[in-house]
């Protein structure tokens, strides 16, 4: 009965996840044997050195590699085992299954005003089209204001962190329960980058969505994360799992960063990864 109840806990699980790709030469391991659980609710943060297969390893979990690409092992979604009918994955991606990609603005379409795009995406989501106080109210509940300026903006008239914001939006606006973030922040600006990962952590948590994100940032992994699964350098292996404890009354990205916990965090995974430096 226990098992059965920390199971129902579960959006994902894989077990011994190996990636090849195929060269010249036979093949290239990209990913070796990795395991690792995503409890429903939290996020975790995936992270390791430039060209480790971090990137890849989400890809394979959403089924967003090309058909040349060898997968095996188990990736139980809900306990099922979805790579065992790799055809049946990409069914999952865009219904239950969303990535918001490196620069997510990129997403937006630069010739249709935000609202036009809200249209499509609420179309797609079997909802009424053209409801401005629908969308309004999807942009006010995640906290942005002067609704109708954006609404009625093309992607660039907008800032680089209000077209993240828009399009993270519109991205749960389909109510997806898994999200991969891959380093979703890497185009802005430092300050920028602050400000849109604390919102996008706080809608997280507030909409209780299962999130991987994928950085090379401990500091980023850390703040936003309840898990850092730390990747050794390729092929990737599950070097180190560390849980992530902050004696925060109400923990967001930027609060983490002032717990008198993170230091202690920083340099432990510094130290695991300056490892395969």
């Amino acid at each position: 009965m226990v098992k059965q109840l920390l199971n129902d806990n579960l959006t994902l699980q894989i077990s011994d996840l190996q990636v090849h790709f195929p060269v010249s030469k036979g093949l290239v391991k990209a990913v070796d044997g990795i395991s690792a659980q995503f409890e429903h609710g939290k996020i975790t943060g995936i992270i390791g050195e430039s060209g480790c297969g971090k990137s890849v390893l989400g890809q394979a979990l959403l089924g967003l590699l090309p058909d040349y690409v060898t997968r095996s092992g188990q990736i139980l979604y809900r306990g099922t085992d979805i790579l065992a009918n790799a055809a049946g994955i990409p069914g999952f991606y865009g219904q239950e299954f969303a990535l918001i990609p490196q620069n997510p603005g990129d997403a937006l379409n630069p010739l249709r005003k935000i609202g036009r795009q809200f249209d499509d995406i609420l179309q797609a989501a079997a909802l009424k089209d053209n409801d401005q106080q629908l969308k309004r109210s999807l942009l006010s509940y995640f906290g942005l204001s002067d609704t109708a300026r954006i609404l009625s903006a093309y992607p660039h008239e907008l800032s680089g962190g209000m077209r993240q914001r828009a399009a993270l939006i519109r991205t749960l606006a389909l109510k997806p329960e898994l999200l991969l973030l891959d380093e979703p922040f890497s185009a802005l600006d430092y300050q920028t980058r602050l400000n849109v990962s604390d919102d996008i952590g706080r809608i997280l948590k507030k909409e209780q969505k299962t999130a991987i994100l994928v950085t090379h940032d401990i500091s980023e992994a850390i703040s936003m994360a309840d898990r850092v699964v730390i990747l050794s350098a390729r092929p990737a292996q599950v070097a180190r799992i560390v849980t992530i404890r902050l004696s925060l009354d109400e923990r967001t990205p930027l609060a983490s960063r002032s717990a008198p916990e993170f230091k202690s965090y920083f340099n432990l995974i510094w130290k695991e990864l300056n490892q395969y430096a």
